[in-house]
């Protein structure tokens, strides 16, 4: 039987130590599957993006700060145009219990995870105070 079989090793220290075949090919195993799973690609978690630019307002950006104690925020309410609206709650019937991320030009307004359609073509973008991209966002978003 294989476990009965032994393979002979010497310890730095000259004393024997042995191995059964068993847990020679149990290790090997083990690191051919680290090996593997380490080298292997990951698949793409990427969240699914929808995009929006100035054309797709139907009224300018409205930025808002609040501020409690130590802690704030900006505050960017976006109205989207009718049809961008529209594309927006397909959008998210499509992607219902997934990520999406919503950009502007190549800043992220935001990333969330859709539970229900978004319907009527308004939200709330929130930005920590000391973050730039409100602004930015704002910029983009204000370009006709």
């Amino acid at each position: 039987m294989m476990n009965c079989l032994r393979m002979r090793a010497i310890r730095k220290d000259g004393r024997p130590l042995s191995i059964t075949v068993t847990m020679k090919i149990t290790i090997l195993s083990l690191i051919l599957v680290l090996l593997a799973s380490a080298c292997s690609r990951k698949a793409s978690t990427g969240a699914a993006q929808f995009n929006v630019t100035a054309s797709d307002l139907a009224s300018p950006v409205e930025i808002t700060t609040n501020t409690d104690g130590n802690t704030g925020s900006v505050v960017l309410h976006i109205k989207l145009s009718p049809t961008k609206a529209h594309e927006l709650r397909r959008f998210t019937e499509h992607h219902m219990n997934q990520y999406v991320v919503m950009v502007a030009g190549s800043r992220v307004i935001m990333k969330a995870l859709v539970h229900d359609p978004i319907s009527g073509g308004e939200f709330n973008a929130s930005f920590g105070l000391s973050d730039t991209n409100a602004q930015a966002v704002a910029d983009f978003l204000s370009q006709k």
